[in-house]
């Protein structure tokens, strides 16, 4: 697909999410964090201001960004938000070509990654979020990866150090690829570039938290009680939903090729690592669903490469599939459905908050449809493998 067209359709998906997505009613615009950031929008670069607590006070990239633009302060987050969506979109289809996806694969990869709640739907929904600006960069930073471009990609990831402070940690994925794709023999440059990956990102998040001279707290608290939580066993019907609300669908593509990608990992070892990675954040905070987003770049790939692969077996039929697959996950990611009042947002997508015993019913009742969705494409998927067209007999 020529460049232009990927362009074209970036652009395209997110102007369609972006007119058709209300935002929140709750606080003017600025629910929960996105508050925070508001507030940061206007504060001095590093000055810690009182009324923004840990880690939030560190995370100045995207409130300077918004702080440069003219006009109120809910419409340039979400011009912020639009820029950085489309940017993700274009993106993930110039990684997707780094991997030799075809085109019918890569569109629908970048609309598997759109249609999940948390990526654009929410940047519209809730523009006082950093979340989308947070997936720009790890796109941007795993597309550079790929493309061994690896000077580059650390710089990307250590800017990322003034987005989120638990970016950096993905230079263990960097100096992984560095290594695995050396060979037998690793050269003073690798060595060095495998050093940079390691410390600089690191060292960048050490110089934000010496300038805003705020200590952080909290972290090994938060990742002892999140552990401890997955020891109970209420929270893996909790945790199976919010899967649902953090990756829709795409598991079930993972699994309809699971053998095309892990032969795509075995080549490239370092997207285990990435993997890895990701999974292990899933333990920084309560919001389970959003934190997913840290693995959504390299599952949206192998999402593409799979269905590559079932684009080559289904032939002509393959857009029939897609489409069923598609309608489905864009089902659960609210985008066919209205969001609803805040006690059916939280069931539906947050159920993690959710205490209330009449809420957790909801909750419950909302899992069952997600768990039903989810069989009945799977089904579908397999009688259309099933169905496949006999091979040309010579």
């Amino acid at each position: 697909m020529p460049r232009l067209w990927r362009a074209a359709l970036a652009i395209a998906i997110t102007l369609a999410v972006w007119v058709t997505t209300p935002v929140t009613t709750e606080n003017g615009g600025f629910d929960s964090d996105a508050a925070f950031y508001a507030r940061l929008v206007d504060a001095p670069l590093f000055s810690a201001p009182p009324e923004v607590p840990p880690p939030y006070v560190y995370r100045v990239l995207t409130p300077r960004l918004v702080s440069w633009l003219p006009g109120p302060l809910l419409a340039r987050f979400r011009t912020v938000a639009l820029v950085a969506d489309i940017a993700t979109l274009a993106l993930l289809f110039e990684l997707f070509a780094a991997f030799d996806v075809g085109a019918a694969a890569a569109v629908f990869g970048v609309l598997l990654y759109a249609g999940v709640f948390w990526t654009l739907k929410f940047s519209f929904f809730s523009p006082g979020y950093v979340d989308h600006v947070t997936g720009l960069l790890l796109v941007g930073f795993v597309y550079l990866t790929a493309r061994r471009r690896y000077v580059l990609a650390t710089l990307v990831l250590a800017v990322s150090a003034l987005q989120k402070e638990s970016l950096p940690l993905f230079g263990v994925f960097l100096a992984a690829d560095i290594v695995a794709t050396s060979g037998n023999r690793v050269t003073l440059r690798q060595l060095l570039g495998v050093a940079a990956a390691l410390t600089l990102p690191i060292a960048t998040v050490l110089l934000v938290h010496l300038a805003v001279g705020v200590p952080a707290s909290g972290t090994v608290r938060n990742v002892l009680r999140e552990g401890w939580r997955l020891l109970h066993p209420r929270f893996w019907p909790v945790f199976l939903q919010t899967t649902f609300s953090g990756l829709g669908l795409i598991p079930l593509a993972l699994l309809s090729r699971r053998q095309e990608c892990w032969a795509q990992c075995r080549r490239r070892p370092a997207l285990v690592v990435f993997l890895v990675i990701a999974a292990a954040f899933l333990l920084g905070g309560v919001d389970k669903g959003r934190l997913f987003q840290y693995a959504l770049p390299v599952l949206a790939l192998l999402a593409a490469i799979a269905a590559e692969s079932l684009a080559h077996e289904l032939r002509g039929r393959f857009w029939i599939w897609a489409v069923v697959f598609l309608t489905a996950h864009f089902y659960l990611g609210n985008y066919l459905s209205p969001i609803g009042p805040r006690t059916v947002f939280l069931a539906k997508l947050v159920p993690e908050h959710v205490y209330a015993p009449a809420i957790v019913h909801l909750s419950r009742l909302y899992l069952a449809r997600d768990c039903g969705i989810a069989v009945a494409v799977f089904l579908f998927t397999l009688w259309m493998v099933d169905r496949r067209p006999a091979p040309l007999q010579r």
